[in-house]
């Protein structure tokens, strides 16, 4: 007989907000049972799901559904195109509800779960659901950065946590993005390519130095400010190699490591002369390095509401940005 572990190990657990409930399944869905950890059958594919039963579960603390293993193409499919269909949409105020909406589902089934394996493979899912959006997205706007995008989403497949970084850094950043009510298709392809794109400078440091360059306090003066010059080394790598990036694009690059107060670097920018959109890509950089350098899934909100407090404090961020931004990933 068929022990709990072994059953759950073909199942993958999923976010309650990546469910519609006026969009029929592609996918059987299951519930996990708390009590005892067993997994049943609870809606096959070709249902939908009762938008009463579907408010039930967001009103969840954690998420008990899960996917089989086998499905999981078509789930990321199913998400994705939900995505797809809003970016679709001419923006306006109603859009960015809706933008609004769908992206906090999905933020804080991810980060609001206790569990730690829980939370990575939901992370691992927004990134596979937001790669499909890019990937479209780029398709229609920017061929180039599509080929770019896919060559590093293959490396991070099977890559250490520094090559998964600008992938997982392009998701939130995309998520944060359309959460904030920035929804046009270009947007979306400049956010994701700066994301792709802004520690490219990296590559210029001694390894140790590149590897650590997130955590610069524990080094040398003179070894925090050879990171410091990552910035422009990006931009002199882009422009190298003659990589066609967008105006937006290129200032979010810049400006991804100056802060609101003023004590950022390289140019030590201070308030709107930061650009929002070079802001949100610093949260994500930031948030990437706090999830992936947590143990476990309490510590991972413990750790993100801290960060999001230390910034509150510092000024780092606008704070009407860093508010709505906050409600894309915590209830309170």
């Amino acid at each position: 007989m068929e022990t709990n572990a072994e059953q759950s190990a073909q199942f993958v657990p999923i976010q309650n907000a990546d469910l519609a409930g006026d969009l029929e399944l592609t996918f059987d869905l299951y519930l996990r049972l708390p009590l005892n950890e067993r997994i049943v059958l609870y809606r096959r594919q070709g249902d939908i799901l009762e938008k009463d039963r579907l408010a039930k579960f967001s009103r969840a603390e954690n998420s008990n559904l899960v996917i089989r293993r086998d499905d999981y193409a078509k789930f990321v499919s199913y998400v994705s195109d939900r995505l797809k269909k809003l970016l679709d949409v001419t923006p306006g105020a109603n859009n960015r509800q809706v933008y609004g909406k769908a992206v906090r589902g999905l933020l804080r089934g991810t980060f609001e779960n206790q569990d730690a394996a829980v939370v990575r493979s939901m992370m691992d899912n927004l990134n596979d659901v937001s790669s499909v959006v890019i990937d479209s997205v780029l398709n229609e706007i920017n061929e180039n950065g599509r080929r770019t995008y896919r060559n590093l989403v293959n490396l991070a497949a099977t890559g250490t946590d520094f090559q998964k970084h600008p992938v997982n850094v392009a998701s939130l950043a995309v998520m944060i993005g359309l959460g904030s009510g920035y929804s046009s298709k270009r947007t979306v392809a400049d956010v994701s390519m700066a994301a792709l794109l802004h520690d490219l400078g990296l590559a210029k440091l001694p390894g140790d130095l590149a590897l650590q360059a997130h955590r610069k306090n524990s080094y040398s003066l003179d070894d925090r400010m050879k990171i410091d010059d990552h910035v422009q080394h990006s931009i002199s790598i882009i422009d190298e190699r003659n990589i066609v990036i967008s105006a937006l694009t290129r200032t979010m690059i810049e400006q991804h490591h100056e802060k609101f107060n003023g004590s950022g670097f390289p140019r030590k920018l201070r308030g709107l002369q930061v650009s929002p959109f070079a802001q949100i890509l610093h949260m994500a950089d930031e948030i990437d390095q706090q999830v992936f350098g947590s143990v476990d899934g309490r510590e991972v909100g413990l750790n993100l509401k801290g960060l999001f407090e230390e910034w509150h404090r510092d000024k780092v961020f606008e704070p009407r940005l860093l508010h709505r931004v906050r409600a894309l990933f915590f209830s309170n």
